[in-house]
């Protein structure tokens, strides 16, 4: 089986198709030179021109019908209010969850806390003991990092954004507005602790900056920008 590669269509991810067929899109002017590609063996979103292999003429390609226009979609960058609304529906989500979670693991530690009392034996409070402290950590890092590793995989996925962001009508895209890797993904909401100091400044700057841009979008090369 060839390479399938993904490319990006006003802000829309593509694919995948075949090398062959990617090569027919090169040939009939639908990818252009500055159209974003992407296959498996590349760790970047990357221009096409840049990409070995594609034959893009000594001229640029011609505009089909209806076409002219769309080659570079004009991205509109959501406001303060409308990602603080995201965030809010957000939280309210993961605040079901978590709490639906955190109910699950506290059942489970006073199941094995009075398991181990009515063993009546040193081994059996011992062993209780253990796993006491396992599902304390376990629950721990799962009400700690599953909502950030969550919000990652769904902005690195093709919905390029949270629930709340479903909902408001918005998505996460990188500078050209294109989609962006999990571990871009990722960095950006490790970087959101930074955004978080000071009164949570980082955040308030989306108010303020040209683009929108957060402190967290600053540091990784994010936009959001309406869908």
């Amino acid at each position: 089986m060839g390479m399938e590669w993904y490319w990006v269509d006003r802000g829309e991810r593509q694919g995948p198709v075949a090398e062959a067929a990617l090569h027919e899109l090169v040939r009939s002017g639908q990818v252009t030179r500055r159209t974003l590609v992407w296959n498996e063996t590349m760790s970047e979103w990357v221009e096409a021109g840049k990409v070995p292999g594609f034959d893009f003429g000594d001229e640029a390609p011609p505009v089909q019908p209806g076409q002219a226009g769309l080659r570079e979609p004009v991205l509109e960058h959501a406001g303060f209010w409308l990602r603080f609304l995201a965030h809010v529906i957000d939280q309210i989500i993961f605040s079901v969850i978590g709490g639906v979670a955190a109910a699950l693991f506290f059942g489970m530690i006073i199941f094995s806390i009075s398991a181990a009392g009515a063993s009546g034996s040193q081994g059996g409070a011992a062993a209780g003991g253990v796993i006491v402290i396992i599902l304390f950590i376990l629950g721990i890092g799962v009400l700690t990092f599953g909502p950030m590793i969550f919000s990652a995989w769904m902005h690195s996925s093709r919905h390029q954004g949270t629930p709340g962001k479903l909902m408001v009508g918005i998505k996460v895209t990188d500078e050209r507005g294109g989609p962006i890797s999990f571990w871009r993904a990722l960095g950006r909401e490790v970087s959101k602790i930074l955004s978080g100091f000071f009164f949570c400044a980082g955040f308030i700057i989306a108010g303020f900056t040209e683009k929108k841009q957060a402190l967290h979008d600053f540091i990784v090369a994010t936009l959001v920008v309406r869908r």
